[in-house]
């Protein structure tokens, strides 16, 4: 991402660019609540922006938000898994099969919470507890629990098709089995 424009999130957040991810969340609260359009402290300056106004704010403050979480989650992955992924071969990759318990393995060695990854990703942080646990029965219909795990894995640096097809394969078994059972 270019520098410039991450900076002007950085400002839009009214933050340092070295900031941590708690400071952006906490900017991030600050500002929400600042201008959400119910918010008691914009009643002195109603006049000055308009609802409609205020929604646009908040939309870049999201995005910046989004933006800058994901960068600064980034860099610690870069950091912490350079030397990980140079330990496992890519062969050794590709004939482990990803479940729930390995999805969590990797984002805890990239020292990365559920709560952190649900504001990033925008997954409720039940469904990716959830996920992680193969929590079958309360997980969303397969076409959201699909894009959810692609998207999911994506951002853990996973490889999200091979992901995808080995949890759905086992939530499949699950569901088979569960009908049976019935």
């Amino acid at each position: 991402m270019c520098d410039k424009k991450l900076k002007k999130y950085y400002e839009l957040l009214e933050i340092n660019i070295n900031a941590t991810l708690s400071e952006v969340n906490r900017a991030f609260e600050r500002m929400k609540e600042l201008y959400s359009t119910d918010s008691i402290a914009t009643i002195p300056i109603d006049d000055e922006f308009s609802k409609e106004e205020r929604k646009r704010i908040l939309k870049k403050i999201n995005k910046a938000y989004s933006k800058i979480g994901t960068h600064i989650i980034e860099k610690k992955k870069k950091k912490k898994l350079i030397s990980e992924h140079d330990k496992i071969s890519e062969k050794k990759e590709r004939s482990i099969t990803i479940s729930g318990s390995i999805i969590q393995q990797v984002r805890e060695i990239q020292g990365i919470s559920l709560l952190e990854l649900s504001k990033i990703t925008k997954i409720s942080k039940q469904i990716l507890e959830d996920i992680e646990l193969e929590n079958y029965e309360k997980l969303p219909p397969e076409v959201y629990l699909m894009c959810h795990i692609t998207n999911y894995t994506k951002f853990l640096s996973i490889d999200s098709t091979k992901a995808a097809n080995d949890y759905m394969k086992h939530y499949k078994k699950w569901k088979k089995k569960s009908k049976k059972e019935v």
